[in-house]
């Protein structure tokens, strides 16, 4: 009799063991403090791994960025949604990003049209919000004027999935790159779209206000009797208004 209870007790041991390692998950422990639940799918010796999410998401790292990889029990689909939504935050959007972009101004309430480019290098500190600093060259079309604006540059994510609706703010200086025109504050208001392309790379698609002052150097024509004709410098403070359309690279 205890023979064949201690062979039931082994079979159920065995059994129940095996059940246990079906259920296991692997894990994916990252440098950064994130946690990747899922299943491995591809896995290159010395370069990269990646792995698939309860929800279908695929993830990929590179081999120096992973602390260690291990197989656990699942988590409860609540704490998984977590991990995933975790790894969305702290991996994919914390950190360095940088930005190149490229706008066209509509000028209105006679203000110029414009071309724009410029390049953003920022900080993503919180997981919906970023820092960073831009520099760029505009170009006003009708008075063949070029500017350098360099401002800060303030952004909000409204969601955390692969389609992220955002709002930003650029604020600064724009500085002249002609003797006749004075530079002046810029402020720029925008609301946009980012679709992401992998884990670190995205586009990002915007349109907003843009408000440019600075003055322009002149001349007024006066006339009296006595001296005739002369001419006075005078200074010509000019708010340039413009719609933007803006076509960017996030990476």
């Amino acid at each position: 009799m205890k023979k064949i209870l201690l062979v039931c007790l082994v079979m159920l041991f065995g059994v129940t063991r095996g059940v246990f390692a079906q259920n296991l998950e692997e894990v994916v422990y990252l440098k950064n403090g994130s946690v990747i639940r899922g299943s491995i799918v591809e896995q290159i010796p010395n370069e990269s791994v990646k792995i698939q999410t309860r929800d279908g998401n695929i993830f990929v790292y590179r081999i120096d960025e992973i602390q260690k990889i291990v197989k656990e029990q699942p988590v409860n689909s609540y704490r998984s949604a977590g991990y995933a939504h975790q790894h969305r935050a702290c991996d994919i959007e914390r950190g360095y990003f940088g930005v190149i972009n490229f706008g066209y101004e509509i000028g209105v309430g006679g203000g110029d049209d414009r071309i724009k480019l410029d390049v953003v290098n920022g900080y993503r500190v919180l997981p919906e919000f970023s820092v960073g600093a831009g520099v760029g060259v505009k170009y006003y079309i009708d008075a063949d004027v070029v500017m350098i604006p360099l401002y800060a540059h303030l952004r909000t994510d409204l969601l955390r999935t692969k389609v992220t609706p955002f709002i930003a703010l650029n604020a600064g200086y724009n500085i002249s790159t002609h003797s006749y025109v004075e530079g002046g504050a810029l402020v720029e208001p925008s609301v946009g779209v980012g679709i992401r392309l992998n884990n670190r790379k995205q586009l990002n698609v915007s349109f907003g206000y843009s408000l440019n002052c600075f003055k322009v150097q002149g001349y007024n024509f006066y006339y009296n009797v006595i001296s005739g004709g002369y001419f006075e410098p005078c200074e010509v403070k000019v708010q340039s208004q413009a719609i933007m359309l803006h076509l960017g690279f996030m990476w």
